[in-house]
Formats: C-alpha cells, sequence, structure tokens
C-alpha cells in the first residue's frame, strides 16, 4: 500500500512537472513552424531564446526538490539501506557460520542457524529493528532462520524444482 502511495506521489509530481513544460514546447514548436521569414531577430524571440533555458532549470530544480520532499517524507532510502545491510548479514552470517562449525552435507544444523542468527543480530540490529524482527521470540527466530536458509550452499548432485541437477567439482576424498 504504501509503495502504491510513493507511486501515485511520484505520478502527480510529473504531471504538474509536464503541465509546466507544455505551454513553453508548444510555443517554440509554434515558432519553429512559423512560415513568416525574419530577417531580423525581434526583442520577444532573444527574450524567449534567453528564457527558455532558465525555465528549465526551474523546473529541474523544483523537481528535485520534490523528490528530494517525497524521499524525506516516505524513507525509501533508510528502507533501502536497511535492507541491502541485512541481505549482507544473511549471507556473511551463514558463512560465518560454516568457517565456525564447518559444512555438511544435507541439512543445516540447528546450531549453524543459531550462529548465523547471532551473527546477523550483532551485525544489524536496527535493520532487524526496521522490519520487525525480535530475535528473542521464537516467530522472530523462525523469521531469521527462513531468511537464512537460501543463503545456505546447495551441494552438487541436488535436484532442483525444475528438474535441472546442479553439477560442481568433484569431491575430495
Amino acid at each position: 500500500m504504501r509503495l502504491l502511495k510513493q507511486a501515485a506521489m511520484f505520478a502527480a509530481l510529473m504531471f504538474v512537472a509536464v503541465l509546466a513544460i507544455y505551454p513553453a514546447a508548444a510555443f517554440a514548436q509554434a515558432v519553429a513552424t512559423d512560415p513568416v521569414v525574419v530577417t531580423q531577430p525581434s526583442f520577444l524571440s532573444e527574450l524567449i531564446v534567453a528564457l527558455v533555458p532558465i525555465f528549465g532549470l526551474v523546473v529541474t530544480t523544483l523537481v528535485g526538490i520534490g523528490l528530494a520532499f517525497l524521499k524525506q517524507k516516505t524513507g525509501i532510502d533508510v528502507e533501502a539501506q536497511h535492507r541491502a545491510a541485512l541481505q549482507s548479514a544473511l549471507l556473511n552470517g551463514i558463512l560465518f557460520a560454516i568457517q565456525r562449525m564447518g559444512w555438511v552435507q544435507g541439512q543445516p544444523t540447528d546450531r549453524l542457524l543459531a550462529a548465523a542468527r547471532g551473527y546477523v543480530e550483532q551485525s544489524v540490529p536496527d535493520a532487524l529493528v526496521k522490519f520487525g524482527i525480535d530475535a528473542a521470540t521464537d516467530v522472530g527466530r523462525a523469521t531469521l532462520d527462513q531468511l537464512l536458509t537460501p543463503k545456505l550452499p546447495v551441494p552438487p548432485g541436488t535436484v532442483m524444482p525444475n528438474g535441472d541437477v546442479l553439477i560442481g567439482r568433484a569431491p575430495q576424498p
């Protein structure tokens, strides 16, 4: 719902920008297609030539200010930063746990997921709060486990849902 509201605000801002630019574009087209040959530029044509870039600069500035205001009100950048930090911490948590405990073919152990959860909790507590994940509760731990599971390495020979078989290096003796 929030994304829909943001998209509507952005569309309204772009609509206003187009309405502001349209009269200048229509006037420029009318001047360019006018069959009257002007040998001496008039004061009005010189003024228009001088003011069109300034008008473009003003419109661009207003659109930039509007987008900055939109970002400030909606917090799009903050959420994206938290999401990127959480994804990075999830992957690093799995790598940390595998390095610490080793990887056993098959299902991940509870100890491995617990170590990865601990890493994520220490690395990005603000992101967990932002997305409403409380690692102290069973629901929060289950949510973190669901987020961590896709980051686990898939062993060679695994049959994917589409029927493909993953290939990899030959197992070391």
